[in-house]
């Protein structure tokens, strides 16, 4: 496939870590014990140990494994910590995925890709999104604009790609579909 003409592979190269942690300040100096904070976003990792995210594992920054991601020749398999099938892409010419709340489908109607190739649409709880590429990023938005700020971002270095979510978005949902759409864009095979 060329990805050169692909709107959401543009823009991949290296990427450094993006962490959007906040800081914790020791209290009086040292006499009561640190405060634990909570990070304003969840990032998960991709560990794609053969260098594909179509065999790799998700994991949190706890190291708890969220997904599994499992190839054969034909299909993929995105398989929660339970075992349970998330979702599931059948690589025809026309690759088709279907799941949990997902009724089957073309990977092309799921997420839709704009006229102007500029962004991918995505549907979540009745209300429509897009997937944009941002420098090294795929950025999930609201299309209404009622929301500032991203939903998901997906990028992807050499050995690992990763999913960070804002608290508000990971509490809403957007967690399971964010990694499918991320199996889909970084697994090099033609979606449309």
């Amino acid at each position: 496939m060329n990805t050169s003409t692909n709107p959401l592979f543009l823009g991949w190269g290296n990427s450094s870590s993006n962490d959007d942690w906040m800081k914790s300040t020791p209290p009086t100096f040292g006499a009561l014990p640190t405060v634990a904070v909570m990070p304003c976003a969840m990032v998960f990792t991709f560990n794609m140990a053969e260098g594909s995210i179509l065999n790799c594992s998700v994991t949190g920054t706890n190291t708890v494994s969220y997904f599994r991601v499992v190839t054969n020749s034909t299909t993929t398999t995105i398989l929660r910590r339970s075992g349970e099938a998330c979702a599931t892409i059948e690589w025809y010419p026309r690759p088709v995925i279907s799941g949990k709340g997902i009724p089957a489908q073309p990977t092309s109607q799921f997420l839709p890709i704009s006229a102007d190739r500029r962004r991918r649409g995505a549907m979540f709880q009745g209300k429509p999104y897009s997937w944009i590429p941002r420098g090294n990023a795929i950025c999930l938005y609201d299309n209404d604009g009622s929301t500032s700020g991203e939903f998901a971002i997906i990028t992807q270095n050499h050995t690992k790609a990763t999913l960070t979510l804002p608290i508000p978005a990971f509490n809403a949902g957007f967690f399971e579909m964010s990694v499918v759409a991320a199996v889909l864009f970084l697994s090099g095979r033609n979606i449309d």
